[in-house]
């Protein structure tokens, strides 16, 4: 089998969905096509594709019917760690440049909009994606072919090849409680809601006039919240040393720096130790 046409396959049969819309864009015209699976993955198609990608067209997908799928579009290494510790590793994931990555996930449950929406906000903030992945229709990279961005030449001249990293079908869900929290924050009214936004950085609590630079009140307040979504607890001593903490001493004192300040949240919410 054609290597395109082994890496598509695979990379479909991980969604594991039957209809996918494929786009071929160039700068001067657009050709979508609806079809099943395993036509995409026919040799007539792939040269097809093949042909068209060497004209210096993009060549992307998405499955018809995403009522159970989230993707995020250039993801780094650190935001697919954090996707991990939600629970929600990816079926794909696509290195479409060097060190960019796109993520399909697929869930095992059912959702309703709002909270999907929600969700997928909450997520893209926290993971730093690109905020075109707030539109849940985005067509992700068809792996096989070259990524035909202009600003993603490699010095060569040619352009990189879309990678295939990882791909099993693997429905997953959210942590419980980050549903419940997100459930939980919708039913406030709409103008709580506009001024006080779920998912808040570490770098927003930095900043918060609230703790006028107590940077150790900031870690505090960032850590408990973090935790009540379901944060897995790695990511968020993770985040605590993202700053400097060089006046802390060894870089062993900084970690039990995080490590004491993760304890204490997890008392203030009254959990275990």
């Amino acid at each position: 089998m054609d290597i395109s046409a082994y890496l598509c396959s695979k990379q479909l049969r991980a969604l594991g969905k039957k209809v996918y819309k494929v786009f071929c864009i160039g700068q001067d015209e657009a050709i979508v096509r609806t079809l099943a699976s395993e036509a995409i993955c026919t040799a007539k198609f792939i040269s097809f594709l093949k042909a068209k990608n060497a004209s210096g067209y993009q060549i992307s997908f998405s499955p018809v019917d995403r009522h159970n799928i989230l993707f995020f579009d250039d993801v780094n290494y650190l935001g697919l760690n954090k996707l991990n510790g939600y629970g929600l590793a990816p079926s794909v994931i696509v290195e479409t440049s060097p060190l960019n990555y796109q993520a399909w996930i697929v869930l095992s449950d059912s959702y309703s909009i709002s909270i999907r929406d929600t969700l997928t906000g909450y997520l893209v903030k926290d993971i730093s994606a690109d905020k075109c992945s707030l539109n849940q229709g985005q067509p992700g990279k068809l792996t096989g072919f070259t990524n035909t961005k202009a600003k993603h030449r490699l010095p060569s001249g040619d352009y990189p090849f879309v990678k295939l990293v990882h791909a099993s079908y693997r429905p997953v869900s959210p942590s419980g409680l980050l549903i419940k929290r997100i459930s939980d924050y919708l039913s406030l009214s709409d103008e709580f809601r506009m001024r006080n936004p779920l998912i808040k950085s570490i770098s927003d609590y930095h900043l918060s006039v609230e703790f006028a630079g107590d940077l150790h009140r900031a870690d505090m307040a960032y850590a408990i919240n973090a935790l009540k979504l379901g944060v897995d607890v790695s990511i968020v001593r993770s985040e605590i040393l993202s700053r400097n903490l060089s006046k802390k001493g060894s870089i062993r004192r900084q970690v039990e720096y995080a490590n004491r300040t993760i304890r204490k949240a997890r008392g203030l919410l009254g959990w275990s130790l």
